[in-house]
């Protein structure tokens, strides 16, 4: 969807926001962490989170970011959603020091969500980086079957196979 969003922007726009993501791509490349990236299970949370702090030392802002805001809000990703960070501006440049403070939900749609494919059957999903967006695409393009189905119809294939798999779990 965000690459659709990109696509439909004036040339200009659109050639800024491709260059971004190109350095971005470029600069994990260059650091050696491109591969792992590429294959962390979301199910490996140690892994994804180390990985995680790695990548951020890089310093790659997001694409998406101008002037210290997010210019596609709206329709941003969920992880992005769930990120609550409340403590000051600052802190955010440490993660791994304990001032940067954030809401936690109890729950993380992102995970759940991560752990079903668009069919609604259960797989373990890898993690998908935002800065290297144009190689996902790339690597996965639209279905026919993708590109017919609303959300609301995603969200009842997801809900339909969550309850099934419910239903027919073992104690």
């Amino acid at each position: 969807m965000l690459s659709e969003w990109i696509d439909a922007q004036p040339e200009e726009r659109r050639e800024v926001l491709r260059v971004r993501f190109r350095d971005a791509a470029l600069r994990i490349e260059e650091s050696g962490l491109a591969q792992s990236l590429r294959n962390v299970p979301l199910t490996d949370k140690d892994k994804a989170q180390t990985l995680g702090l790695r990548y951020f030392a890089l310093g790659i802002p997001c694409p998406f970011l101008e002037e210290e805001r997010c210019t596609i809000h709206p329709i941003r990703p969920l992880p992005c959603r769930e990120y609550m960070v409340v403590s000051p501006a600052e802190h955010c440049a440490h993660p791994e020091t304990k001032e940067l403070i954030g809401i936690k939900p109890p729950v993380l749609l992102s995970r759940i969500l991560g752990q079903w494919n668009a069919s609604g059957d259960k797989e373990p999903s890898s993690f998908i980086l935002l800065t290297m967006l144009d190689e996902w695409v790339a690597a996965h393009p639209a279905s026919e079957d993708r590109a017919h189905r609303t959300v609301p119809e995603l969200l009842q294939e997801f809900l339909h196979a969550f309850a099934s798999e419910k239903t027919t779990a073992k104690p």
